[in-house]
């Protein structure tokens, strides 16, 4: 198997592979946060806090992007993992 390396002899592609982790990682951490943030509201929900309600829903919905915008470079990591594992 081939792989392209750069001028330190460094593999690019499992450099590609390590320099998105951290923001995969950030945005992880950010949807686990604001998931137990909207958990915690639910209390307050279910004593008729409108407030409380719009809340979680904005909360719930911040999740939601930030897993939609996780995709591609999940599918990239992947697919990077894919390509230098050696199958049996």
């Amino acid at each position: 198997m081939n792989h392209e390396c750069n001028a330190t002899g460094e593999d690019i592609g499992v450099h590609s592979l390590l320099s998105s982790l951290p923001n995969s990682l950030n945005c992880s951490t950010a949807i686990t946060v604001l998931g137990a943030a909207a958990e915690a509201l639910v209390p307050a929900m279910q004593k008729g806090n409108e407030t409380a309600r719009n809340f979680h829903i904005a909360l719930n919905a911040i999740n939601v992007v930030l897993f939609l915008w996780q995709i591609p470079t999940g599918i990239d990591m992947v697919l990077k993992v894919f390509e230098f594992t050696k199958w049996p």
